[in-house]
């Protein structure tokens, strides 16, 4: 299939999209470069979009896509790596604050989170398909600092279950990976696996990091002041990532999956 078969049936030195267009040689000067380059235009994939009156290039000069899986790495350290390793340390920290030494009454929260966690996730995950993943990835994170903010401020058992159990059980699975993973799916193809294996190292790195600076943090300053930290740091990283560099689809830029033209 050739690019003028897409076109309507014009060949590809032919192309434009009206005399008037203010866009054509925006498309007409890709084109060129792309020949320039001895690459041929792959039709299964290329996306130049256009969204009221705009042609959508690609914005940068690499694959975007691997900066999308630097955000992912990120957004994994900060959701499920940091919730993860964070819940042995706070647990007897917890305990003795807001359930006389009960161990198990906090454990509780915990296990409110996985049981309401499990319930939201097909919604999510729904969700995630049909309309934008790094919305909901904002908003995860939104609601994960706001739980982390709850939990700091807790003087009460119900106080900790409430945060733990229900505000933070979605927003971990907003921001966690079932929505994280297809967002990094949606850049790759041949190098999916690859793609994929590179984003889930932010939870590995946070297993050797986190515990040792978290286990500091609380013996310096106190559980409050640690998730105090867990959520200006949730929001003050994982909002503007998401925001200006999380980007839902190649299309979105002008780009392709996995960054290349096939040859010939």
């Amino acid at each position: 299939m050739s690019p003028g078969t897409l076109f309507g049936g014009r060949s590809s030195s032919s192309l434009h999209f009206g005399k008037k267009h203010p866009f054509s040689e925006t498309a007409a000067r890709y084109e060129t470069n792309t020949k320039r380059k001895g690459r041929s235009v792959d039709v299964a994939n290329l996306k130049i979009q256009i969204l009221d009156g705009s042609v959508l290039m690609p914005r940068t000069p690499f694959f975007y896509g691997w900066v999308i899986v630097a955000a992912a790495v990120i957004i994994g350290f900060l959701t499920t790596g940091l919730s993860g390793y964070a819940n042995g340390i706070l647990l007897p920290e917890l305990a003795d604050e807001l359930a006389n030494g009960s161990r198990g009454q906090i454990a509780i929260g915990f296990s409110m989170a996985t049981v309401f966690g499990t319930i939201f996730a097909p919604f999510i995950g729904r969700y995630a398909d049909n309309y934008s993943p790094s919305k909901i990835i904002l908003i995860g994170a939104v609601l994960l600092a706001v739980s982390y903010a709850m939990l700091a401020s807790a003087t009460e058992l119900w106080h900790l279950y409430v945060a733990k159990g229900i505000v933070y059980a979605v927003g971990i699975q907003m921001a966690g990976p079932i929505v994280r993973n297809l967002v990094v799916a949606h850049w790759f193809d041949r190098f999916r696996g690859r793609a994929l294996g590179f984003s889930v190292m932010g939870a590995s790195i946070a297993g050797v990091v986190l515990p040792l600076v978290l286990n500091e943090l609380v013996n310096m300053y106190g559980w409050r002041t640690t998730v105090y930290l867990f959520a200006i740091v949730v929001f003050g990283v994982l909002v503007p990532v998401t925001m200006f560099i999380l980007r839902d689809k190649p299309a979105d830029i002008g780009e392709i999956r996995d960054g290349r033209q096939n040859q010939g």
